[in-house]
């Protein structure tokens, strides 16, 4: 951890419930400097506009209710950290969307009109309860993404192993 911390290697912290795997995230987000933090819930909706307007933000009119331009959680988090909270929560089709921002750090909110793509320089800190592995095997996380998040895995071991930390 403390080797990473210099660098802009994204992180992927894997652990049983409540073994503090968010906790970790927020604490190394915080001792990198790099801020602003910005924390990310995965998981709540399947529906890609709105996944991609929470992660990329969307454009005025780009779709019914859009009365007004958003800001994505991205954009926030520009130069500082994201903590993808709970990853495997994301569905499939928006793994895609995150894999293309992890490799080129470029992204268009939801109606962006222009040539050029946004650009945001973001350390990702990823954390999930699940088996990633069994996802890949299963067709249920992509492989490419897993390798781009995962260049630092931080494994916590359970509480029952731990007890001095309960």
């Amino acid at each position: 951890i403390q080797s990473a911390l210099r660098s802009d290697a994204s992180m992927l912290i894997v652990g049983e419930s409540g073994t503090g795997k968010t906790l970790l995230a927020q604490a190394i987000a915080e001792a990198s400097g790099r801020r602003p933090i910005v924390r990310a819930m995965l998981g709540g909706s399947d529906d890609l506009n709105t996944i991609t307007s929470e992660m990329f933000g969307h454009e005025r009119g780009s779709f019914s209710g859009a009365a007004g331009k958003r800001v994505g959680l991205v954009e926030f988090a520009d130069n500082g950290t994201l903590i993808l909270d709970e990853l495997l929560n994301l569905p499939l089709h928006a793994q895609r969307l995150l894999l293309d921002f992890t490799q080129f750090g470029t992204y268009r909110p939801l109606g962006y009109q222009r040539p050029e793509p946004k650009k945001a320089k973001i350390r990702i800190i990823a954390a999930t309860n699940g088996d990633l592995r069994a996802a890949m095997r299963d067709g249920r996380f992509r492989e490419d993404l897993y390798h781009r998040l995962a260049q630092v895995v931080i494994e916590l071991p359970p509480l029952r192993a731990r007890r001095d930390d309960i």
